[in-house]
């Protein structure tokens, strides 16, 4: 029959092993699901959308060389949502 003072020393060193494992595997489950659902992002990104077609239309009409500058300005802004 083992002694209570290994069974005590056995469990010092199991103890942080199982820990850092526990610690690991939620760590990775954590990792894999989102924060923000895709329907919340989706939905996001379609009043992005609608604020930017909004502010265009509060602007009334500009040159070629003003839209194209807006575009571009927009295109780089969407591709960091």
């Amino acid at each position: 029959m083992p002694s209570i003072e290994c069974t005590i020393s056995t469990f010092a060193h199991v103890h942080p092993l199982l820990q850092h494992c526990v610690f690991g595997f939620t760590h990775m489950v954590a990792s894999t699901i989102p924060d923000v659902p895709g329907s919340v992002k989706l939905q996001i990104q379609r009043e992005n959308l609608l604020q930017r077609e909004m502010l265009f239309e509060a602007q009334g009409p500009t040159t070629q060389d003003q839209s194209s500058e807006v575009s571009e300005h927009i295109s780089i802004r969407s591709r960091s949502v």
